[in-house]
């Protein structure tokens, strides 16, 4: 059974939001369950997202040392959420479809480490259980009745395409951000080590498979 500590409860969905982007790494090019991981893990982060709108932030404002910036955590879901918005929209064997994905792994996952690492402890060491608590039961009616569907109105927040255009370099992004000892390692992460395919998310498949 699901906790009722929000954090311990957005911990858990940083968790299954990995496994899910790393079993994507793992299949092929037109395998149709690439775009169930994608709605999947829509899912999971239009839930987290509202959940830290509706009630973490405002938990955060109470507590004047946290030092966690939320204006620029806001601004981070809003290109999450762009980015959701553009690949509802895509078509998965679209030659764009994998290097939307892997900017979405690197926001999302480079959101949820720095989230573990700095904003989390700072709300537990400020807040009490109760409060943690009463937070986690109010997050649970969020999932159960709260929109999964990405706003059009986010799309303006798109974030830039920053990824390295040689095909080498996307690969290479994404691998980075689930090994242990890749380059692209974010601080705070400390996933179980994954098995990698040799043709992880890139947006040009040798081959086209």
């Amino acid at each position: 059974m699901m906790s009722t500590d929000i954090l311990d409860d957005l911990e858990s969905d940083h968790t299954e939001l990995r496994r899910i982007f790393s079993a994507y790494t793992g299949l092929p090019f037109h395998d149709p369950e690439r775009k169930e991981l994608v709605d999947r893990a829509t899912a999971l982060l239009m839930h987290d997202m509202r959940i830290e709108t509706g009630l973490l932030y405002p938990l955060a404002r109470e507590l004047p040392d946290s030092g966690y910036p939320i204006e620029q955590a806001r601004a981070e879901n809003a290109e999450i959420e762009a980015l959701l918005l553009e690949l509802g929209r895509s078509d998965q064997d679209s030659p764009g479809f994998d290097r939307l994905v892997a900017q979405l792994v690197e926001r999302a996952t480079g959101h949820a480490n720095h989230e573990e690492a700095q904003f989390f402890p700072a709300l537990r060491e400020g807040l009490g259980y109760r409060d943690l608590a009463e937070a986690g039961e109010r997050a649970q009616a969020i999932r159960r009745h709260g929109s999964t569907a990405p706003r059009p109105e986010t799309v303006s927040a798109q974030p830039r395409d920053d990824l390295p255009p040689a095909e080498r370099g996307v690969r290479q992004r994404v691998r980075d951000l689930f090994s242990p000892a890749g380059s692209g390692q974010r601080p705070g992460y400390s996933a179980d080590t994954v098995k990698y395919r040799e043709d992880p998310v890139h947006p040009d498949r040798e081959g086209n498979e």
